[in-house]
């Protein structure tokens, strides 16, 4: 792997460029000889022990651990093997490490990866009681608490009884009324939050 040379932090911002193909720099030997051009755009850039020099890890190389879930700001950022988690199926003869590090089957054609757009993600039980009985790769649908609502009456008033000659009438009988509360609040139920895109790291894509 060639590194990107540098003497001091500052410099970094001088020796990248930006263009429409993105950014790039100038890849070096570690002598600093056979220099060339080459795109960085999502790959990434690493600080050598020395201080002084970066490594850089190509777009299309394995960058993290097969099966570790990632959360990006800008989703377009994210490096070209870190799969976004949409639903979608993906195959081995595209991604073989990731297919096998979920099925564990390396003759395995395909699998599904979860769907993360707009949840939330909760830490698994694990044995604490919390969400008992879940397992991994399991989406929940949402719930309300149980909880109970107050039926106010207000200005409510009696003016007294009247007698007179007046006969009896029928009682309305035993009898049950439901009363409905007003409603309110919004088209869900969320707690204050930030959005991030997630994706799956994938390993090194398939050569043909």
């Amino acid at each position: 792997m060639k590194k990107l040379n540098f003497t001091y932090f500052t410099i970094l911002f001088s020796v990248l460029s930006y263009s429409s193909n993105g950014y790039s720099a100038k890849l070096c030997d570690d002598n600093g000889q056979n220099c060339e051009a080459a795109p960085i755009e999502g790959s990434i850039l690493t600080l050598n022990a020395d201080g002084k020099s970066f490594t850089l890890a190509p777009a299309n190389q394995s960058y993290g651990i097969v099966g570790e879930i990632k959360m990006f700001e800008l989703a377009h950022k994210r490096p070209k093997n870190c799969i976004p988690l949409h639903g979608q199926t993906i195959y081995a003869s595209e991604w073989p490490e990731l297919v096998f590090y979920y099925t564990d089957d390396p003759n395995a054609h395909s699998v599904q990866l979860s769907d993360f757009r707009g949840e939330f993600v909760r830490g698994l039980d694990e044995g604490r009681g919390v969400d008992k009985n879940r397992q991994p790769r399991t989406w929940q649908a949402d719930m309300v608490g149980e909880h109970d609502h107050d039926v106010q009456f207000t200005n409510m008033s009696n003016d007294g009884t009247y007698g007179s000659d007046v006969d009896r009438g029928n009682g309305v009988g035993a009898h049950s009324k439901v009363f409905k509360t007003t409603k309110s609040g919004g088209y869900e139920t969320r707690p204050r939050n930030q959005v991030v895109s997630h994706c799956v790291i994938a390993g090194n894509k398939a050569t043909i």
